[in-house]
């Protein structure tokens, strides 16, 4: 008897399942959509962009000489090439990081970072060789950045899609279409 009831109850529900898949004359048929032809291109385009902000680290370290030389002295030859490069250290010079020590011993050593910022290589350039000639060679540029990179990088990605435009309507022109 279970098995009459499961068997009918099995026919019933393919019954109607069949059911829902015919269509009757009257019924709205559903148009199956034909694949739209497409082409992929990629448009590249670049730019060359020359950086007006580059940041500079300088450090200074009683270590690098060990200890015959002071951070105060340091400094100072720091603030006498800066001022010879032109560079306004009011504005562009920033402490970074630096050691104290109340206590002066053989082997502490105290030292002070700063970040320079600049705006074009030949400013890099004296800064660089002017640190030299007074004693300081721990320097080296961090960053270089453009003040306008957002708005170069929107005028090369419009380059770009129209470089992929043309070669789409070069291609498509080649088969008639």
């Amino acid at each position: 008897m279970k098995k009459m009831i499961l068997i009918a109850s099995a026919l019933m529900i393919s019954a109607s399942a069949v059911h829902a898949q015919d269509v009757k004359p009257g019924d709205v048929a559903l148009s199956i959509a034909q694949p739209q032809a497409y082409i992929e291109v990629t448009g590249t385009a670049t730019t060359k962009v020359t950086p007006n902000k580059i940041e500079v680290a300088i450090n200074l370290n009683e270590a690098d000489s060990r200890g015959k030389t002071s951070l105060a002295s340091l400094e100072q030859s720091l603030a006498k090439a800066l001022n010879d490069a032109g560079v306004d250290t009011e504005k562009q010079l920033v402490v970074t990081d630096q050691s104290s020590s109340s206590a002066k011993r053989k082997s502490i050593y105290q030292y002070k970072s700063y970040r320079l910022t600049l705006t074009n290589a030949s400013e890099v350039a004296t800064v660089f060789s002017l640190l030299d000639a007074n004693g300081i060679a721990n320097a080296n540029v961090i960053k270089t950045d453009h003040t306008d990179i957002k708005l170069i990088e929107q005028k090369t990605k419009g380059e770009a899609m129209q470089n992929a435009k043309s070669t789409a309507e070069a291609l498509t022109a080649a088969i008639g279409q």
